[in-house]
């Protein structure tokens, strides 16, 4: 019914019609071979490698096309693509060279020096979805540091709920800091891309409080639980634009209240909003 519709309307505009087809099946493309990569391709390193198949895949969506991949995919799906862009990391010289990862620097997502916000839209993984509680936002801002040879400025962000409660009934504005570079996952000794630490020191606090002020945002505060104490992302680059992830605290106080609705890990994944 609908794709008649689509024959219907485009009838007066043929290339309208051929591009939205187009789009609509490179999406649906990477959604299939996340779906099924892992049981339809012999699971071998050495022939392929998903992770890069993946990654090529995810370059011919158009930017402001792979934010809908969000909502195609399910719980399970999320933690097919963490573990499917961990291939990436074992993948030789050779294969990468091959690719088009060499083209790609995760600081091609994340903000640079003119302290520009870049946003993602996220879903976790949650074992309960309930009034789109699964859905976040991450905005990203850039701070300057202190080292002035670091070719990079400080990564900082926080958390935002869109669904119909708002950030009404939900633990943030959780402000994190990020460390940009190869990291390692201590619960899974996995390898990561960057890593989002949500426990701040006091005079970093500070320093967010101002800015969140003239953002007009709500200021730092006490994290409620499960994303108090040392909670941290671990953060796995899919594709451009495309983030799969992992959040936990090592010491893990008893689940109360809305901390029992989130499994330890918390498997998300998160894809950049284009301006």
């Amino acid at each position: 019914m609908v794709i008649g519709m689509q024959w219907k309307y485009t009838h007066l505009d043929g290339q309208t019609r051929h591009l939205g087809i187009a789009r609509s099946s490179a999406v649906k493309s990477v959604v299939n071979l996340v779906k099924t990569a892992e049981t339809l391709v012999p699971y071998s390193k050495d022939s392929v490698n998903l992770g890069l198949l993946l990654w090529n895949k995810i370059d011919e969506i158009p930017e402001e096309d792979r934010v809908k991949m969000l909502d195609e995919l399910t719980n399970a799906d999320i933690l097919r693509l963490w573990r499917l862009a961990g291939q990436r990391h074992e993948a030789s010289i050779a294969d990468i060279s091959s690719s088009k990862v060499p083209s790609y620097s995760i600081w091609n997502d994340l903000p640079g020096e003119d302290s520009s916000l870049v946003r993602y839209r996220g879903r976790a993984a949650l074992p309960i979805r309930l009034l789109g509680q699964e859905y976040f936002e991450k905005a990203f801002f850039s701070m300057p540091g202190e080292d002035k040879e670091t070719p990079h400025p400080n990564i900082y962000g926080r958390v935002f709920h869109g669904n119909v409660l708002k950030n009404r009934g939900y633990p943030g504005p959780l402000y994190f800091k990020a460390a940009v570079g190869g990291s390692l996952v201590p619960m899974l000794s996995d390898t990561c891309d960057m890593v989002l630490s949500y426990a701040l020191p006091e005079e970093e606090e500070g320093e967010l409080a101002a800015l969140a002020s003239d953002l007009g945002w709500v200021g730092p505060r006490k994290n409620p639980p499960p994303f108090d104490g040392d909670f941290t992302d671990y953060v796995r680059v899919v594709g451009p634009g495309v983030l799969v992830g992992l959040g936990y605290q090592e010491e893990t106080p008893a689940a109360t209240g809305l901390s029992r609705l989130f499994p330890r890990p918390l498997f998300f994944a998160m894809i950049r909003i284009m301006p």
